[in-house]
């Protein structure tokens, strides 16, 4: 029972997508963090999410289920 309510929690937030068929953009809270190899810095410094991101639900757009890099989603907590 916590480990089913621990991953609710984990997948609570909403990340921003683009569907690879359609072009449009959609926002799900449905999806898991797989090959996490960790945060990784570049040449410059800059650190991303060596990582994938899965949908665990159907692409809204689309019906599929689509694989993402982390570091081409848009970030959570970067300022607008």
């Amino acid at each position: 029972m916590f480990q089913r309510l621990r991953q609710q929690q984990q997948t609570m937030m909403s990340l921003l997508f683009l569907c690879p068929r359609t072009g449009q953009d959609f926002t799900s809270c449905h999806f898991e963090i797989r090959e996490n190899n960790g945060v990784v810095r570049d040449e410059h410094g800059a650190k991303t999410l060596d990582a994938k991101v899965v949908l665990t639900a159907p692409c809204p757009c689309c019906g599929e289920r689509h694989i993402y890099r982390a570091a081409d989603l848009s970030c959570p907590f970067a300022k607008s």
